[in-house]
């Protein structure tokens, strides 16, 4: 049943046109192969010798400022929150002011612990990952 519209002219005819041009050009033509995605790559021949030596060396990664310093104000966090929970559960009794100062300086000591954890130096290039 062969269609006649005015707008699209003859399109069976062109239809079968197109399909017997791509039938002649046969399977190894750029029409019919299929398209090269990221799985169909194949590395190039790798034509120079790879030794890790010739590398250069990098830059070690930057120690903590203050380690020892960086656990005692940890310790010193836990100890103060400690508090706080016993006088939660009534196990020890202390005023509500106390308290909150206890639950400050436990917050406190968290923020200073991670503070004198930081490295000396910042890299602005750093993304943050370690081998």
């Amino acid at each position: 049943m062969a269609r006649n519209n005015d707008q699209f002219g003859d399109i069976d005819r062109q239809w079968e046109e197109y399909s017997r041009q791509i039938r002649e050009q046969g399977p190894g033509s750029p029409a019919n192969s299929r398209p090269a995605g990221p799985r169909d790559w194949t590395p190039p021949e790798i034509d120079e010798y790879f030794d890790p030596a010739e590398l250069p060396s990098a830059d070690p990664v930057s120690r903590p400022s203050n380690a020892s310093g960086a656990k005692r104000f940890f310790i010193v966090g836990i100890l103060c929150l400690a508090i706080v929970v016993a006088g939660f559960w009534g196990l020890i009794s202390l005023p509500k002011f106390v308290m909150t100062l206890f639950a400050i300086g436990g917050v406190a000591s968290f923020v200073a612990a991670v503070f004198f954890n930081a490295p000396h130096e910042s890299d602005p290039d750093d993304d943050g990952a370690r081998l």
